[in-house]
């Protein structure tokens, strides 16, 4: 091989590896932007998801539940009865509809020794106090006086009373 010939071999060898490096570089360019894209992409999702739940009163995120006693028992003082009467929540496992993004939290309440009057005077107070917890399920059952409550052996109008809450939220994007 002569020299001309090792010489037009030589540039075409640079000018290929220029045309790959030159590729490379775009390639990264384009790729930066697809990222800049796709963070602005999930910052708007996620904008758009936090007004959504504004609008419809919905969290963004799992509500504590660790305040719902003080709230039951602001509701049971609100209607002239004993805060005592709540017993205690119980949390259950969140659900959600396939494929959606909502996802429900509940828990199970329990209120004691309350007459069906009572009852209905804590659902007001409730209801009237602005939180994202609504009564889902109740059951009641007339009061034991094995647990030593006087009031429900003297009057057989009162009820240990089951109330199921349930407080919808947004579920975290993956």
């Amino acid at each position: 091989m002569n020299a001309v010939a090792l010489l037009w071999w030589g540039a075409a060898a640079i000018l290929v590896v220029c045309f790959c490096v030159l590729r490379i570089n775009s390639a990264q360019i384009e790729m930066t932007q697809a990222e800049k894209t796709h963070q602005q992409v999930e910052r708007d999702i996620k904008r758009l998801a936090q007004a959504q739940a504004a609008m419809s009163g919905m969290s963004e995120k799992r509500l504590s539940d660790s305040d719902l006693i003080s709230r039951a028992q602001q509701a049971l003082s609100q209607a002239g009865l004993p805060i005592q009467a709540c017993s205690g929540v119980q949390p259950r496992p969140d659900s959600s509809a396939s494929g959606s993004s909502i996802r429900t939290q509940t828990v199970l309440m329990m209120l004691r020794g309350l007459t069906p009057a009572d009852l209905g005077g804590w659902f007001a107070a409730w209801r009237k106090n602005e939180h994202a917890w609504q009564v889902a399920e109740v059951q009641m059952t007339r009061s034991a006086n094995s647990q030593g409550n006087a009031i429900a052996a003297s009057d057989m109008n009162r009820y240990d009373i089951s109330v199921v809450l349930a407080a919808h939220y947004l579920a975290e994007a993956p």
